[in-house]
């Protein structure tokens, strides 16, 4: 099994509808948590839903390998389905939004003396 990825296979009586060995196999990201410094996880899209609610604020994206670092970048284009950030439904896609502001998070992190 991949770590990168977390996988279910569900058995499923439709044939057609997975694979050749009858069942179907899922592909999800991996869970996304953070662990903060008390101890407690908590995942990004928690922290990216309260921070939303402000006015100013149209969009977000929290990475982070800890929640050690407390900096932000602002963004001045929405991620959308044309630039590859949202799938289809309108939600994020993290991957490519962690590639899209690789080299921003990189300097981020950089900038920070532990």
């Amino acid at each position: 099994m991949d770590k990168q990825s977390a996988r279910l296979a569900v058995p499923t009586p439709h044939q057609e509808t997975g694979p050749q060995n009858g069942t179907l196999k899922i592909i999800d990201r991996k869970k996304h948590i953070f662990k903060l410094a008390q101890g407690e996880y908590i995942s990004p899209e928690k922290i990216e839903n309260i921070y939303i609610r402000s006015q100013p604020v149209a969009q977000l994206y929290v990475h982070g390998d800890s929640l050690q670092v407390k900096n932000i970048y602002i963004h001045n284009e929405m991620f959308s389905i044309e630039n590859g950030l949202l799938t289809p439904t309108l939600k994020a896609k993290r991957p490519e939004l962690k590639e899209f502001f690789k080299k921003k998070i990189d300097e981020l992190y950089s900038s920070i003396s532990m």
